[in-house]
């Protein structure tokens, strides 16, 4: 029997942080914005937030455009420019213009092929596009060009997941799956699918519910442990404990969701209950700020971080009629 995956969505708002800060760099005399996504879950829109302050930027995919029903995950692909978004009541992956929230396509529709409650993305060294179903335990795999359906990557029998949600390419290259009502996280052959460790085996360090994946700046990987307010931290290479990065409620986290590293080595939690974005250190797990206070700009229910690259030579930010242009500067 499955845990209760997340609260009804009555009284939620959706929210999707998108943080667009201009950075300055001495050394390479460099000038670049690095916006923050954070999909919500409850108003079924994807909102966004300055990287350094929190300030509310406003709704870069307005509530149920292209019919965006419980974002969840969001991921950037092999084609500049566009955002995937799992919307997991709808069960279909949605593709976005990245710089005007302007919806794009149905990038895998719903149907016989299509996802049954998407959960979490990620993009493959082989460019194409994996998909997790909370409802039928499995992985599929789409065409990252088209989104074509390929092949039912780890199927239900054989590949011990138990409502599987975030997704994250490893440093080995290997996919490491969260299984939320499973407590454990699995690790799987990039190539063939199949199941190569119970890395994090069920329950250990007190996992309980995870949703969000991240490997931090040290290699090691930091999970969100939904049913308990903590983020725990794994041994990168082997799955071993090392401790609670954060521990149960530490700076008011309540039902910790999507996870992030921001452009400052800092980790990025959506407190999905609290209805903030907070900041903790690697080093000790100190807390640092609610980055987004509860109820900022309207969040309620935030789900996942997406932290966007630094471009490397112009990015184009367009909210609405607004439009920001920041040229980078070589020396």
């Amino acid at each position: 029997m499955k845990f209760i995956r997340r609260p009804n969505k009555q009284g939620l708002g959706i929210f999707l942080a998108l943080m667009g800060s201009v950075f300055f760099s001495a050394r390479a005399s460099t000038v670049f914005a690095v916006p923050i996504l954070v999909g919500s879950f409850g108003n079924d829109s994807i909102r966004s937030y300055e990287h350094q302050n929190g300030g509310f930027l406003g709704a870069l995919v307005p509530s149920g455009t292209g019919g965006l029903n419980g974002p969840v995950d969001m991921v950037l692909g092999p084609e500049p420019g566009l955002l995937y978004v799992a919307s997991s009541d709808s069960n279909n992956i949605k593709r976005y213009v990245l710089k005007n929230g302007g919806f794009l396509d149905n990038f895998v529709p719903s149907g016989l092929h299509g996802p049954r409650d998407p959960e979490g993305l990620v993009f493959g060294n082989d460019d194409n596009l994996y998909v997790t179903n909370f409802d039928t335990d499995n992985i599929n795999r789409y065409f990252g060009g088209n989104g074509g359906f390929i092949e039912v990557f780890v199927p239900a029998t054989g590949g011990d997941l138990d409502g599987p949600t975030d997704i994250v390419v490893g440093p080995d290259g290997s996919l490491f799956v969260a299984s939320f009502s499973g407590d454990s996280i699995k690790k799987y052959d990039p190539k063939s699918g199949g199941l190569t460790a119970n890395f994090v085996p069920q329950g250990r360090g007190g996992l309980d519910g995870p949703r969000g994946l991240v490997f931090g700046p040290d290699g090691n990987l930091y999970v969100s442990s939904f049913n308990n307010d903590r983020i725990l931290q794994f041994d990168g290479e082997t799955g071993s404990f090392l401790g609670a990065l954060v521990p149960a409620g530490r700076g008011g986290l309540d039902g910790p969701w999507g996870l992030a590293v921001d452009p400052d080595g800092l980790l990025l939690v959506s407190s999905f209950n609290s209805n903030s974005i907070k900041q903790y250190s690697f080093v000790g797990g100190g807390f640092i700020d609610n980055l987004v206070p509860a109820g900022t700009g309207g969040l309620n229910g935030p789900t996942a971080i997406l932290v966007v690259p630094e471009p490397t030579s112009m990015l184009l930010l367009g909210l609405g009629g607004l439009g920001v242009w920041i040229r980078r500067r070589c020396s």
